[in-house]
Protein backbone atom coordinates (compact mmCIF):
# COMPACT_ATOMS: atom_id res chain seq x y z
CA UNK A 1 0.00 0.00 0.00
CA UNK A 2 2.52 2.48 -1.29
CA UNK A 3 0.72 5.74 -0.64
CA UNK A 4 -0.33 4.96 2.89
CA UNK A 5 3.12 3.71 3.79
CA UNK A 6 4.62 6.95 2.55
CA UNK A 7 2.16 8.91 4.64
CA UNK A 8 3.08 7.00 7.77
CA UNK A 9 6.83 7.34 7.32
CA UNK A 10 6.92 10.22 9.77
CA UNK A 11 4.74 8.50 12.35
CA UNK A 12 7.23 7.67 15.10
CA UNK A 13 7.03 5.93 18.45
CA UNK A 14 9.57 6.84 21.08
CA UNK A 15 11.86 3.94 21.94
CA UNK A 16 15.12 3.88 23.80
CA UNK A 17 18.18 4.08 21.55
CA UNK A 18 19.76 0.72 20.81
CA UNK A 19 23.25 -0.21 19.85
CA UNK A 20 23.52 -1.37 16.27
CA UNK A 21 24.50 -4.97 15.52
CA UNK A 22 28.16 -5.66 16.15
CA UNK A 23 29.92 -6.64 12.94
CA UNK A 24 30.54 -10.37 13.21
CA UNK A 25 31.25 -13.08 10.65
CA UNK A 26 27.97 -14.57 9.52
CA UNK A 27 27.97 -18.29 10.19
CA UNK A 28 25.50 -19.06 7.44
CA UNK A 29 27.93 -17.59 4.90
CA UNK A 30 31.19 -18.86 6.44
CA UNK A 31 33.65 -21.20 4.73
CA UNK A 32 33.48 -23.69 7.61
CA UNK A 33 30.34 -25.09 9.23
CA UNK A 34 29.12 -24.27 12.72
CA UNK A 35 25.76 -25.52 13.92
CA UNK A 36 23.07 -23.01 14.92
CA UNK A 37 23.61 -21.82 18.49
CA UNK A 38 20.66 -20.01 20.01
CA UNK A 39 22.24 -19.57 23.43
CA UNK A 40 25.38 -17.94 22.06
CA UNK A 41 23.66 -15.70 19.52
CA UNK A 42 20.79 -14.38 21.66
CA UNK A 43 21.72 -12.60 24.89
CA UNK A 44 20.63 -13.77 28.34
CA UNK A 45 19.41 -10.27 29.23
CA UNK A 46 16.24 -9.68 31.26
CA UNK A 47 16.42 -5.90 30.73
CA UNK A 48 16.74 -6.56 27.01
CA UNK A 49 13.54 -8.58 27.17
CA UNK A 50 11.72 -5.67 28.80
CA UNK A 51 13.06 -3.27 26.14
CA UNK A 52 11.91 -5.59 23.38
CA UNK A 53 8.48 -5.89 25.03
CA UNK A 54 8.10 -2.12 25.23
CA UNK A 55 9.06 -1.66 21.59
CA UNK A 56 6.91 -4.50 20.32
CA UNK A 57 3.82 -3.60 22.34
CA UNK A 58 4.21 0.10 21.56
CA UNK A 59 3.87 -0.36 17.80
CA UNK A 60 7.40 0.94 17.38
CA UNK A 61 8.31 -1.16 14.36
CA UNK A 62 9.54 1.02 11.55
CA UNK A 63 11.13 3.56 13.89
CA UNK A 64 14.53 1.85 14.08
CA UNK A 65 17.05 0.96 11.44
CA UNK A 66 17.32 -2.67 10.42
CA UNK A 67 20.56 -3.04 12.39
CA UNK A 68 18.90 -1.55 15.47
CA UNK A 69 15.93 -3.90 15.11
CA UNK A 70 18.21 -6.93 14.90
CA UNK A 71 20.23 -5.76 17.91
CA UNK A 72 17.06 -5.27 19.94
CA UNK A 73 15.73 -8.72 19.05
CA UNK A 74 19.09 -10.40 19.74
CA UNK A 75 19.27 -8.74 23.13
CA UNK A 76 15.70 -9.36 24.24
CA UNK A 77 14.42 -12.49 22.50
CA UNK A 78 15.21 -14.96 25.29
CA UNK A 79 13.38 -12.92 27.93
CA UNK A 80 10.54 -11.29 25.98
CA UNK A 81 6.97 -11.93 27.11
CA UNK A 82 5.73 -11.45 23.54
CA UNK A 83 5.15 -14.44 21.31
CA UNK A 84 8.55 -15.15 19.77
CA UNK A 85 6.75 -16.78 16.85
CA UNK A 86 5.12 -13.45 15.99
CA UNK A 87 8.45 -11.63 16.13
CA UNK A 88 10.08 -14.19 13.82
CA UNK A 89 7.12 -14.08 11.45
CA UNK A 90 7.34 -10.30 11.25
CA UNK A 91 11.10 -10.29 10.67
CA UNK A 92 10.91 -13.01 8.04
CA UNK A 93 8.08 -11.36 6.15
CA UNK A 94 9.76 -7.96 6.25
CA UNK A 95 13.31 -8.93 5.36
CA UNK A 96 13.50 -12.45 3.90
CA UNK A 97 10.43 -14.11 2.38
CA UNK A 98 9.94 -12.82 -1.17
CA UNK A 99 12.33 -9.93 -0.65
CA UNK A 100 15.10 -8.92 -3.02
CA UNK A 101 17.69 -8.47 -1.76
CA UNK A 102 17.23 -10.57 1.37
CA UNK A 103 18.81 -9.14 4.49
CA UNK A 104 21.86 -11.26 5.40
CA UNK A 105 21.82 -10.28 9.09
CA UNK A 106 18.19 -11.31 9.50
CA UNK A 107 19.08 -14.63 7.84
CA UNK A 108 21.89 -14.99 10.42
CA UNK A 109 19.35 -14.39 13.19
CA UNK A 110 17.02 -17.01 11.69
CA UNK A 111 19.94 -19.43 11.35
CA UNK A 112 20.59 -19.43 15.09
CA UNK A 113 16.89 -19.29 16.01
CA UNK A 114 16.41 -22.65 14.27
CA UNK A 115 18.72 -24.33 16.82
CA UNK A 116 17.38 -27.90 16.98
CA UNK A 117 18.97 -29.04 20.26
CA UNK A 118 16.50 -30.39 22.79
CA UNK A 119 17.63 -28.01 25.55
CA UNK A 120 16.50 -24.89 23.66
CA UNK A 121 13.13 -26.08 22.37
CA UNK A 122 11.28 -24.36 25.21
CA UNK A 123 11.98 -21.06 23.44
CA UNK A 124 9.63 -22.27 20.68
CA UNK A 125 11.60 -20.61 17.87
CA UNK A 126 12.78 -23.45 15.63
CA UNK A 127 9.75 -23.99 13.41
CA UNK A 128 9.10 -20.32 12.67
CA UNK A 129 12.80 -19.68 12.03
CA UNK A 130 12.66 -22.42 9.41
CA UNK A 131 9.26 -21.46 8.02
CA UNK A 132 9.80 -17.69 7.70
CA UNK A 133 13.57 -17.79 7.48
CA UNK A 134 15.86 -20.53 6.22
CA UNK A 135 13.32 -22.33 4.03
CA UNK A 136 12.78 -19.18 1.95
CA UNK A 137 16.41 -18.09 1.61
CA UNK A 138 16.80 -17.81 -2.15
CA UNK A 139 20.37 -19.08 -2.45
CA UNK A 140 20.98 -21.46 0.42
CA UNK A 141 24.66 -21.70 1.30
CA UNK A 142 26.30 -25.04 2.17
CA UNK A 143 26.03 -24.15 5.85
CA UNK A 144 22.29 -23.46 5.59
CA UNK A 145 21.75 -26.76 3.76
CA UNK A 146 23.81 -28.70 6.29
CA UNK A 147 21.98 -27.08 9.20
CA UNK A 148 18.64 -28.00 7.63
CA UNK A 149 19.73 -31.61 7.11
CA UNK A 150 21.02 -31.90 10.69
CA UNK A 151 17.77 -30.36 11.94
CA UNK A 152 15.73 -32.94 10.01
CA UNK A 153 17.87 -35.76 11.37
CA UNK A 154 17.37 -34.49 14.92
CA UNK A 155 13.59 -34.04 14.90
CA UNK A 156 10.58 -35.90 13.49
CA UNK A 157 8.13 -32.99 13.24
CA UNK A 158 6.55 -33.32 9.78
CA UNK A 159 5.88 -29.58 9.71
CA UNK A 160 9.62 -28.93 9.58
CA UNK A 161 10.54 -31.92 7.41
CA UNK A 162 7.97 -30.95 4.78
CA UNK A 163 8.93 -27.30 4.91
CA UNK A 164 12.62 -28.08 4.36
CA UNK A 165 11.79 -30.34 1.41
CA UNK A 166 9.61 -27.61 -0.09
CA UNK A 167 12.06 -24.78 0.54
CA UNK A 168 15.11 -26.59 -0.85
CA UNK A 169 13.39 -28.18 -3.86
CA UNK A 170 15.38 -26.02 -6.28
CA UNK A 171 18.64 -27.11 -4.56
CA UNK A 172 17.66 -30.73 -4.05
CA UNK A 173 20.91 -32.29 -5.25
CA UNK A 174 22.94 -30.10 -2.92
CA UNK A 175 20.60 -30.90 -0.03
CA UNK A 176 20.88 -34.63 -0.71
CA UNK A 177 24.67 -34.34 -0.80
CA UNK A 178 24.63 -33.14 2.81
CA UNK A 179 22.46 -36.12 3.71
CA UNK A 180 24.97 -38.60 2.25
CA UNK A 181 27.17 -39.03 5.37
CA UNK A 182 24.15 -40.09 7.40
CA UNK A 183 23.37 -42.88 4.93
CA UNK A 184 26.62 -44.60 5.96
CA UNK A 185 26.11 -44.22 9.71
CA UNK A 186 26.94 -47.18 11.95
CA UNK A 187 23.52 -47.08 13.65
CA UNK A 188 20.84 -48.81 11.51
CA UNK A 189 18.13 -46.53 12.95
CA UNK A 190 20.06 -43.45 11.85
CA UNK A 191 20.58 -44.92 8.38
CA UNK A 192 16.88 -45.71 8.13
CA UNK A 193 15.93 -42.14 9.12
CA UNK A 194 18.34 -40.74 6.52
CA UNK A 195 16.90 -43.01 3.82
CA UNK A 196 13.39 -41.83 4.70
CA UNK A 197 14.52 -38.20 4.60
CA UNK A 198 15.95 -38.76 1.13
CA UNK A 199 12.55 -40.00 -0.02
CA UNK A 200 10.88 -36.97 1.54
CA UNK A 201 13.40 -34.58 -0.05
CA UNK A 202 12.86 -36.24 -3.46
CA UNK A 203 9.08 -35.91 -2.98
CA UNK A 204 8.60 -39.67 -3.16
CA UNK A 205 6.68 -39.57 0.11
CA UNK A 206 5.07 -36.73 2.06
CA UNK A 207 6.39 -35.79 5.48
CA UNK A 208 3.02 -36.07 7.20
CA UNK A 209 2.31 -39.46 5.69
CA UNK A 210 5.76 -40.65 6.80
CA UNK A 211 5.22 -39.31 10.32
CA UNK A 212 1.84 -40.97 10.63
CA UNK A 213 3.12 -44.31 9.36
CA UNK A 214 6.11 -44.27 11.74
CA UNK A 215 3.86 -43.44 14.69
CA UNK A 216 1.47 -46.23 13.71
CA UNK A 217 4.30 -48.75 13.49
CA UNK A 218 5.59 -47.77 16.94
CA UNK A 219 2.13 -47.94 18.47
CA UNK A 220 1.46 -51.35 16.92
CA UNK A 221 4.82 -52.71 18.10
CA UNK A 222 4.82 -51.43 21.66
CA UNK A 223 1.24 -50.70 22.72
CA UNK A 224 -1.21 -53.05 21.00
CA UNK A 225 -1.50 -55.26 24.09
CA UNK A 226 -2.39 -52.30 26.32
CA UNK A 227 -5.43 -51.19 24.28
CA UNK A 228 -8.02 -53.18 26.31
CA UNK A 229 -6.91 -51.39 29.50
CA UNK A 230 -7.19 -48.00 27.76
CA UNK A 231 -10.62 -48.89 26.37
CA UNK A 232 -11.91 -49.93 29.81
CA UNK A 233 -10.69 -46.66 31.34
CA UNK A 234 -12.60 -44.67 28.70
CA UNK A 235 -15.75 -46.71 29.27
CA UNK A 236 -15.86 -47.13 33.03
CA UNK A 237 -13.17 -44.94 34.59
CA UNK A 238 -13.61 -41.78 36.60
CA UNK A 239 -12.37 -38.42 35.30
CA UNK A 240 -8.81 -39.06 36.45
CA UNK A 241 -8.71 -42.49 34.80
CA UNK A 242 -10.09 -41.08 31.57
CA UNK A 243 -7.68 -38.13 31.68
CA UNK A 244 -4.75 -40.50 32.01
CA UNK A 245 -6.04 -42.72 29.20
CA UNK A 246 -6.52 -39.79 26.84
CA UNK A 247 -3.08 -38.44 27.64
CA UNK A 248 -1.61 -41.83 26.80
CA UNK A 249 -3.59 -42.01 23.56
CA UNK A 250 -2.24 -38.62 22.56
CA UNK A 251 1.37 -39.16 23.61
CA UNK A 252 1.67 -42.61 22.01
CA UNK A 253 -0.75 -41.89 19.12
CA UNK A 254 -2.74 -45.00 19.98
CA UNK A 255 -5.71 -43.80 17.94
CA UNK A 256 -3.76 -44.84 14.85
CA UNK A 257 -4.24 -48.51 15.81
CA UNK A 258 -7.86 -48.14 16.99
CA UNK A 259 -10.74 -49.12 14.73
CA UNK A 260 -14.38 -48.03 14.85
CA UNK A 261 -15.20 -50.45 17.68
CA UNK A 262 -13.54 -47.96 20.05
CA UNK A 263 -16.04 -45.22 19.21
CA UNK A 264 -18.48 -46.44 21.86
CA UNK A 265 -15.79 -45.98 24.52
CA UNK A 266 -15.12 -42.43 23.34
CA UNK A 267 -18.86 -41.68 23.32
CA UNK A 268 -19.09 -42.80 26.95
CA UNK A 269 -16.08 -40.68 27.78
CA UNK A 270 -17.75 -37.67 26.13
CA UNK A 271 -20.30 -37.58 28.96
CA UNK A 272 -17.63 -36.97 31.59
CA UNK A 273 -18.13 -34.06 33.95
CA UNK A 274 -14.58 -32.80 33.32
CA UNK A 275 -14.64 -30.42 30.35
CA UNK A 276 -10.95 -31.10 29.59
CA UNK A 277 -11.81 -34.78 29.12
CA UNK A 278 -14.63 -33.91 26.74
CA UNK A 279 -12.35 -31.59 24.79
CA UNK A 280 -9.78 -34.30 24.19
CA UNK A 281 -12.49 -36.76 23.17
CA UNK A 282 -13.71 -34.31 20.55
CA UNK A 283 -10.20 -33.60 19.26
CA UNK A 284 -9.32 -37.30 19.08
CA UNK A 285 -12.54 -38.56 17.50
CA UNK A 286 -12.98 -35.56 15.21
CA UNK A 287 -9.37 -35.55 14.11
CA UNK A 288 -9.11 -39.28 13.42
CA UNK A 289 -12.55 -40.40 12.25
CA UNK A 290 -13.79 -37.19 10.60
CA UNK A 291 -11.05 -34.77 9.53
CA UNK A 292 -8.45 -37.36 8.55
CA UNK A 293 -10.81 -40.27 7.99
CA UNK A 294 -10.61 -41.81 4.52
CA UNK A 295 -14.29 -42.64 4.99
CA UNK A 296 -15.76 -40.25 7.51
CA UNK A 297 -17.61 -42.32 10.09
CA UNK A 298 -21.29 -41.40 10.64
CA UNK A 299 -21.14 -42.18 14.38
CA UNK A 300 -18.19 -39.82 14.76
CA UNK A 301 -20.06 -37.08 12.88
CA UNK A 302 -23.11 -37.67 15.10
CA UNK A 303 -20.91 -37.26 18.17
CA UNK A 304 -19.52 -33.99 16.78
CA UNK A 305 -23.08 -32.72 16.26
CA UNK A 306 -23.92 -33.57 19.85
CA UNK A 307 -20.77 -32.02 21.28
CA UNK A 308 -21.27 -28.81 19.30
CA UNK A 309 -24.02 -28.03 21.84
CA UNK A 310 -21.79 -28.68 24.86
CA UNK A 311 -21.89 -26.16 27.69
CA UNK A 312 -18.12 -25.63 27.41
CA UNK A 313 -17.18 -23.17 24.68
CA UNK A 314 -13.87 -24.88 23.91
CA UNK A 315 -15.67 -28.19 23.42
CA UNK A 316 -18.09 -26.44 21.06
CA UNK A 317 -15.25 -24.87 19.14
CA UNK A 318 -13.33 -28.14 18.86
CA UNK A 319 -16.43 -30.00 17.68
CA UNK A 320 -16.59 -27.52 14.81
CA UNK A 321 -12.86 -27.26 14.16
CA UNK A 322 -11.97 -30.96 14.22
CA UNK A 323 -15.34 -32.30 13.20
CA UNK A 324 -18.25 -30.49 11.57
CA UNK A 325 -16.21 -28.06 9.48
CA UNK A 326 -14.25 -30.95 7.95
CA UNK A 327 -17.24 -33.04 6.84
CA UNK A 328 -16.66 -33.36 3.12
CA UNK A 329 -20.14 -34.15 1.83
CA UNK A 330 -22.93 -31.57 2.05
CA UNK A 331 -24.95 -33.26 4.79
CA UNK A 332 -28.13 -31.30 5.63
CA UNK A 333 -27.95 -31.81 9.39
CA UNK A 334 -24.32 -30.66 9.49
CA UNK A 335 -24.92 -27.63 7.27
CA UNK A 336 -27.97 -26.66 9.32
CA UNK A 337 -26.03 -26.91 12.56
CA UNK A 338 -23.12 -24.85 11.22
CA UNK A 339 -25.50 -22.15 9.99
CA UNK A 340 -27.35 -22.00 13.31
CA UNK A 341 -24.06 -21.70 15.18
CA UNK A 342 -22.91 -18.98 12.79
CA UNK A 343 -26.13 -17.04 13.32
CA UNK A 344 -26.76 -17.55 17.02
CA UNK A 345 -23.98 -19.33 18.90
CA UNK A 346 -20.60 -18.18 17.57
CA UNK A 347 -17.95 -18.48 20.30
CA UNK A 348 -14.28 -17.57 20.22
CA UNK A 349 -13.15 -17.18 16.59
CA UNK A 350 -15.47 -19.87 15.28
CA UNK A 351 -16.94 -17.77 12.44
CA UNK A 352 -13.98 -18.10 10.08
CA UNK A 353 -13.80 -21.87 10.62
CA UNK A 354 -17.52 -22.29 9.95
CA UNK A 355 -17.29 -20.25 6.76
CA UNK A 356 -14.34 -22.40 5.66
CA UNK A 357 -16.36 -25.53 6.42
CA UNK A 358 -19.26 -24.31 4.29
CA UNK A 359 -17.04 -23.79 1.25
CA UNK A 360 -18.38 -25.76 -1.73
CA UNK A 361 -21.69 -26.19 0.10
CA UNK A 362 -22.98 -22.72 -0.80
CA UNK A 363 -25.97 -24.00 -2.77
CA UNK A 364 -27.31 -26.09 0.11
CA UNK A 365 -26.52 -23.39 2.68
CA UNK A 366 -28.05 -20.65 0.51
CA UNK A 367 -31.30 -22.60 0.18
CA UNK A 368 -31.48 -23.02 3.95
CA UNK A 369 -30.80 -19.34 4.55
CA UNK A 370 -33.47 -18.37 2.03
CA UNK A 371 -35.95 -20.44 4.03
CA UNK A 372 -34.82 -18.57 7.14
CA UNK A 373 -35.31 -15.21 5.38
CA UNK A 374 -38.86 -16.21 4.49
CA UNK A 375 -39.65 -17.78 7.87
CA UNK A 376 -41.36 -14.80 9.50
CA UNK A 377 -39.26 -15.28 12.65
CA UNK A 378 -37.82 -11.77 13.14
CA UNK A 379 -34.68 -12.93 14.96
CA UNK A 380 -33.94 -15.67 12.41
CA UNK A 381 -34.64 -13.33 9.49
CA UNK A 382 -32.21 -10.71 10.81
CA UNK A 383 -29.51 -13.31 11.50
CA UNK A 384 -29.90 -14.94 8.08
CA UNK A 385 -29.70 -11.56 6.37
CA UNK A 386 -26.44 -10.84 8.20
CA UNK A 387 -24.69 -14.08 7.27
CA UNK A 388 -26.08 -14.70 3.76
CA UNK A 389 -23.39 -12.71 1.89
CA UNK A 390 -20.63 -14.22 4.01
CA UNK A 391 -21.77 -17.77 3.25
CA UNK A 392 -22.99 -17.49 -0.33
CA UNK A 393 -20.73 -14.69 -1.56
CA UNK A 394 -23.61 -12.62 -2.94
CA UNK A 395 -26.00 -10.03 -1.49
CA UNK A 396 -29.12 -11.49 0.08
CA UNK A 397 -31.98 -11.86 -2.45
CA UNK A 398 -34.39 -10.82 0.29
CA UNK A 399 -34.01 -7.51 2.12
CA UNK A 400 -36.16 -7.41 5.26
CA UNK A 401 -38.10 -4.22 5.83
CA UNK A 402 -36.04 -1.52 7.54
CA UNK A 403 -32.72 -3.29 7.04
CA UNK A 404 -29.69 -1.39 5.70
CA UNK A 405 -28.65 -2.28 2.15
CA UNK A 406 -25.19 -2.46 0.63
CA UNK A 407 -25.92 0.41 -1.78
CA UNK A 408 -25.76 2.84 1.12
CA UNK A 409 -21.96 2.56 1.33
CA UNK A 410 -21.22 2.58 -2.42
CA UNK A 411 -19.79 5.64 -4.16
CA UNK A 412 -17.05 8.14 -3.39
CA UNK A 413 -15.82 8.97 0.09
CA UNK A 414 -13.20 11.25 1.60
CA UNK A 415 -11.43 9.48 4.46
CA UNK A 416 -9.87 11.49 7.26
CA UNK A 417 -6.92 9.26 8.22
CA UNK A 418 -5.30 9.94 11.58
CA UNK A 419 -1.56 9.33 11.55
CA UNK A 420 -0.33 7.97 14.89
CA UNK A 421 1.93 9.93 17.19
CA UNK A 422 2.23 12.98 14.95
CA UNK A 423 -0.93 14.84 15.87
CA UNK A 424 -2.23 15.39 12.35
CA UNK A 425 -4.47 13.78 9.77
CA UNK A 426 -4.58 13.49 6.02
CA UNK A 427 -7.42 13.05 3.56
CA UNK A 428 -7.48 10.16 1.12
CA UNK A 429 -10.10 9.18 -1.49
CA UNK A 430 -12.04 5.92 -1.39
CA UNK A 431 -14.32 4.72 -4.17
CA UNK A 432 -16.47 1.59 -3.71
CA UNK A 433 -18.50 -0.18 -6.41
CA UNK A 434 -19.95 -3.65 -6.90
CA UNK A 435 -18.99 -5.87 -9.81
CA UNK A 436 -21.37 -8.28 -11.51
CA UNK A 437 -20.73 -10.91 -8.83
CA UNK A 438 -21.52 -8.59 -5.97
CA UNK A 439 -17.90 -8.14 -4.90
CA UNK A 440 -16.63 -4.77 -3.79
CA UNK A 441 -14.15 -3.18 -6.20
CA UNK A 442 -12.68 0.28 -6.38
CA UNK A 443 -9.74 2.43 -5.39
CA UNK A 444 -8.27 3.67 -2.17
CA UNK A 445 -5.55 6.29 -2.39
CA UNK A 446 -3.30 5.18 -5.26
CA UNK A 447 -4.18 1.46 -5.20
CA UNK A 448 -7.06 -0.58 -6.62
CA UNK A 449 -8.85 -3.48 -4.98
CA UNK A 450 -10.96 -6.20 -6.60
CA UNK A 451 -11.87 -8.57 -3.79
CA UNK A 452 -13.44 -6.41 -1.12
CA UNK A 453 -16.59 -7.34 0.74
CA UNK A 454 -19.68 -5.35 1.63
CA UNK A 455 -22.16 -6.82 4.09
CA UNK A 456 -25.43 -5.30 5.29
CA UNK A 457 -26.81 -6.42 8.66
CA UNK A 458 -29.39 -5.11 11.08
CA UNK A 459 -26.62 -3.03 12.66
CA UNK A 460 -25.33 -1.27 9.54
CA UNK A 461 -23.23 -1.78 6.42
CA UNK A 462 -19.70 -3.14 6.75
CA UNK A 463 -16.86 -2.92 4.24
CA UNK A 464 -13.42 -4.57 4.21
CA UNK A 465 -10.62 -4.99 1.71
CA UNK A 466 -6.92 -5.73 1.45
CA UNK A 467 -4.65 -3.71 -0.80
CA UNK A 468 -1.25 -5.11 -1.74
CA UNK A 469 0.84 -2.34 -3.26
CA UNK A 470 4.53 -1.80 -3.85
CA UNK A 471 5.04 -0.59 -0.32
CA UNK A 472 3.40 -3.58 1.38
CA UNK A 473 0.02 -4.84 2.43
CA UNK A 474 -2.75 -2.80 4.00
CA UNK A 475 -6.12 -3.80 5.43
CA UNK A 476 -9.01 -1.34 5.44
CA UNK A 477 -12.22 -2.05 7.33
CA UNK A 478 -15.08 0.36 7.90
CA UNK A 479 -18.73 0.54 8.83
CA UNK A 480 -21.61 2.83 7.98
CA UNK A 481 -23.95 2.94 10.95
CA UNK A 482 -26.74 5.50 11.18
CA UNK A 483 -25.00 7.56 8.50
CA UNK A 484 -21.63 7.64 10.32
CA UNK A 485 -18.67 6.21 8.38
CA UNK A 486 -15.78 5.05 10.63
CA UNK A 487 -13.05 2.44 10.42
CA UNK A 488 -9.38 1.56 10.57
CA UNK A 489 -6.37 0.95 8.35
CA UNK A 490 -3.94 -1.75 9.50
CA UNK A 491 -0.47 -2.07 7.95
CA UNK A 492 1.07 -5.31 9.30
CA UNK A 493 4.54 -4.68 7.92
CA UNK A 494 4.84 -1.55 10.03
CA UNK A 495 2.49 -2.69 12.81
CA UNK A 496 0.49 0.51 12.37
CA UNK A 497 -3.19 0.83 13.17
CA UNK A 498 -4.85 4.09 12.12
CA UNK A 499 -8.37 5.31 12.74
CA UNK A 500 -10.40 6.97 10.00
CA UNK A 501 -13.66 8.81 9.46
CA UNK A 502 -15.39 9.35 6.12
CA UNK A 503 -17.71 11.82 4.46
CA UNK A 504 -19.34 11.75 1.05
CA UNK A 505 -17.49 13.49 -1.78
CA UNK A 506 -14.14 13.69 -3.49
CA UNK A 507 -10.77 14.93 -2.28
CA UNK A 508 -10.11 18.55 -3.23
CA UNK A 509 -6.98 18.35 -5.41
CA UNK A 510 -6.15 22.05 -4.97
Amino acid sequence: MLGLLCLTASASVAVPPQEESVAEPRIWQAATYEAPDLLHFFADDAEGGAALDAWWQGNGKGTLSTAEEIALVRRGMRHTTAYRTNILRWLGNKYVWGKSPQDPDVIELMYHACDFREEVQHYDMRHYAVYFGLSVVQEKTPNVLQALVELCMAIDDPNDLGRVAWGAADQRDALLAHLQPWLGHADPAVRSKAEDLGRIFRDEIKAFAWSKQKAKERAELYYRDSLPVVQEALLQGDSADRRAALDRIQEERLVLIMDETYLAAFEACATDADASVRRDVVRTVGGHWVWQGMEQHPDAIALMLKMSADEDHQVQYDAVYYGLSTVREAQPEVTRRLLDMLMFETVMDMESRILWGLTRKEEQAGAMLLEDLQSGDAERVAAAYAVYPKVVGEPSPVVPEGMPVVEEILGDWVLDLRLPQVGRATKIPLSIRLDEKGRAVGEVFEETFEDGSVIATEFGVFFATTVDGQGGEGHLSASLVDGVFTGTVWIPGENLLMALEGVRGEVDER
